[in-house]
């Protein structure tokens, strides 16, 4: 989709959002997310992301410099080669879910802005539907080994055991942005797609949105958060935020 045609919207009004037509990595993507609290970020702003030893969590006020675009972010060598895998795996996956487990298309999309509150966006890895027909997005994620809880979790579905709650077994980190992003989006729910192409494993389920958890947790926090530490460092910059048209 090219978002210079004339004879198409720059921004495609939704229920619950604006979605832009620019793609994701763009610089116009970059900059349509600037001053805003992405999904992919709901997590350390309200203090609940459990990364693990690789990655360092980061102070409030450098984790606000990032959103506002006034600093880089800085990953480890390691963590570097985990995002190029991602970047090329993750077509890869999404394609491959699509027709070989769905059957049916997935589409991405780009910056989503919610309309409650316009501070606040994701974009999703994809979106599709349900069997049921009903809206739901893709998170994707490409680690280098499938975490053990994943597959404990598998055989227990094996054994017709009690399913757990999946905040015990998936990353914080992956819980909030899937709820971010579902809520933003408008989704019932999403597809977390969990593939490690290094030894051709994969864990996939499918998780309905947390609205309770939103509502009385992570938007509460993270609007704090973007009160105190987001919106003094706009205002002092005079940085313009981008508004759907």
């Amino acid at each position: 989709m090219n978002s210079d045609n004339k004879d198409i919207p720059f921004w495609e009004e939704r229920e619950t959002c604006w979605v832009s037509s620019n793609k994701q990595c763009t610089p116009a993507w970059k900059a349509e997310r600037i001053g805003r609290i992405p999904a992919s970020l709901i997590s350390e702003v309200c203090g609940r992301a459990n990364y693990g030893p690789a990655i360092r969590t980061k102070e409030p006020e450098e984790t606000a410099e990032i959103i506002c675009g006034l600093r880089e972010k800085s990953f480890k060598p390691d963590n570097i080669l985990a995002m190029e895998d991602g970047i090329v795996g993750e077509p890869l996956v999404r394609n491959w879910y699509s027709e070989e487990v769905l059957h049916r298309p997935i589409t991405q999309v780009g910056t989503a802005i919610w309309k409650e509150d316009t501070y606040f966006s994701a974009s999703l890895d994809g979106e599709t539907k349900t069997d049921e027909g009903m809206d739901a997005a893709i998170e994707i994620k490409i680690p280098g080994k499938l975490n053990k809880k994943f597959i404990e979790v598998y055989e227990s579905w094996g054994k017709e055991l009690n399913n757990p709650h999946p905040d015990t077994y998936i990353f914080a980190s992956h819980y909030d942005q899937m709820t971010a992003g579902s809520v933003i989006t408008g989704k019932h729910g999403c597809y977390y797609v969990v593939a490690c192409l290094k030894d051709s494993t994969c864990f996939h389920q499918y998780i309905k949105t947390d609205i309770k958890l939103w509502e009385t947790e992570l938007y509460p926090k993270a609007l704090e958060f973007h009160t105190t530490y987001v919106l003094p460092l706009l205002q002092k910059h005079n940085i313009q935020v981008i508004m759907p048209k």
